[in-house]
């Protein structure tokens, strides 16, 4: 092999090896969420490359999301990660992967009753109170029922202080939203009175902490939900996406 293949093979991962030392850093505590990194060229001395690589290595964390450059542009501050981010790459992933429905109600229904179990079980009372104040929400309309489907949803992982849980909930609530807003129309009045009793078992439940019970409901109303794909002409191995409207 010739030598100059192997250095240029070695150079192409230096960026790689100094990102990777500097996630290890911030992992780490060794630099902290909210600071700035040392300067370019401290990174340079520090990592024993050139600046050109730090730069790089740099460029890729930013757009990662990890680094976030000053006004002023002459430091990078290290940031939280941002989960609508997170959220939205999963979303990618689902579209060029060509996920089925039957892959996303699967998940689905494995999570969505452990999340009911959990908070029966763990359940922060400020948040079951404000799921009974949801449930006591006037539903008006189609489209109300639609958001307080996905908001009653939203705090039940929110009540079962799982953060890993919450992060998974972001990608799963924008994935069914279409075929929510596509299915409930066709179901109508169903469509309500089913949500209804379902959230009202559910959250019965979860007040009695009653954690197989809210389970099972979980169970059912996602299964209720996977049948409302045959009226909009949808079946488990069509992709999630795109969702055409239905005629």
């Amino acid at each position: 092999m010739n030598p100059s293949d192997v250095f240029q093979v070695r150079r192409s991962t230096l960026p790689d090896q100094v990102a990777a030392g500097l996630r290890r850093m911030i992992v780490s505590g060794a630099i902290a969420v909210g600071s700035a990194l040392p300067s370019e060229q401290e990174l340079s001395h520090m990592f024993g490359c050139g600046r050109g690589v730090v730069r790089e290595a740099l460029r890729g964390l930013e757009e990662l999301g990890l680094l976030a450059r000053t006004v002023n542009g002459r430091e990078m501050i290290v940031q939280p990660l941002d989960t609508d981010k997170i959220s939205s790459t999963l979303q990618l992933y689902m579209q060029l992967s060509a996920v089925t429905f039957d892959e996303l109600f699967q998940f689905l229904e494995g999570l969505e009753p452990w999340t009911a179990r959990q908070a029966s079980t763990r359940g922060d009372a400020v948040v079951v109170a404000r799921l009974r104040a949801l449930h006591a929400t006037p539903i008006t309309d189609l489209t109300s029922l639609v958001e307080v489907e996905e908001s009653f949803h939203d705090l039940l992982a929110e009540a079962s202080g799982n953060r890993l849980l919450i992060l998974a909930r972001k990608p799963v609530r924008a994935a069914l939203h279409d075929a929510i807003v596509s299915i409930v129309p066709m179901m109508a009045t169903g469509a309500i009175s089913g949500t209804l009793r379902a959230h009202d078992e559910m959250l019965r439940a979860i007040e009695t902490h009653d954690g197989s019970r809210a389970a099972d409901w979980s169970y059912r109303h996602a299964r209720a939900l996977r049948h409302g794909l045959e009226t909009i002409g949808k079946s488990g191995t069509d992709p999630v996406y795109p969702l055409a409207s239905h005629a």
